[in-house]
């Protein structure tokens, strides 16, 4: 493709071809096990905030939920996200940051957590853990950008992670639980 960045062409090449009914291309890419996910959730106690984890696959979520890792169904992971926020978020890191982790082992890596306690809000929460798993480095944008040696949390989800973004992190599509496996 030639003016698009290494990263897009292998973007592209990688999305599968479809026909909707009026046969007209339409492009889907089916959600990989490895991918950091992300929803916003609307709790009573904690509003608005992002919540991570690792798609697992089979329609399963590896996260930091209730102090622990844990595997859950989509539909777990999706409790509280309110009735307008049900777009599952699929996170994209600068290849300098994620090209070290394919995909397989950021699941791999985050498999290798389940069943990890000692959830801290501002060092150890679920955005850190994603994150990790995925590049390697510990950070949540949410909780104004804090490392942690490890792996919800506070937020104003649109300022706070958009000015603590280390690590080239963005929405690189938005897909409903009807997109996995």
């Amino acid at each position: 493709m030639g003016f698009l960045p290494d990263w897009a062409d292998t973007f592209i090449t990688n999305v599968s071809r479809e026909f909707d009914a009026n046969n007209n291309i339409k492009f889907s890419r089916p959600v990989k096990r490895g991918t950091v996910l992300r929803v916003e959730k609307d709790e009573l106690i904690t509003p608005c905030y992002y919540h991570f984890g690792i798609y697992a696959g089979e329609g399963k979520v590896i996260h930091f939920s209730r102090g622990e890792v844990r595997k859950d169904e989509l539909d777990v992971f999706l409790e509280d996200t309110g009735m307008f926020n049900s777009d599952i978020d699929i996170m994209y890191f600068d290849p300098e940051y994620s090209s070290k982790y394919t995909l397989e082992k950021s699941y791999r890596r985050a498999k290798s957590k389940l069943g990890e306690r000692d959830y801290q809000l501002l060092k150890n929460n679920c955005e850190h853990f994603a994150v990790w798993c995925r590049t390697g480095k510990a950070v949540s944008a949410q909780a104004f950008g804090s490392k942690s040696n490890h792996y919800g949390a506070l937020n104003l989800p649109g300022i706070i992670s958009f000015f603590n973004n280390e690590l080239g992190m963005d929405v690189s599509r938005s897909v409903s639980i009807d997109d996995f496996d």
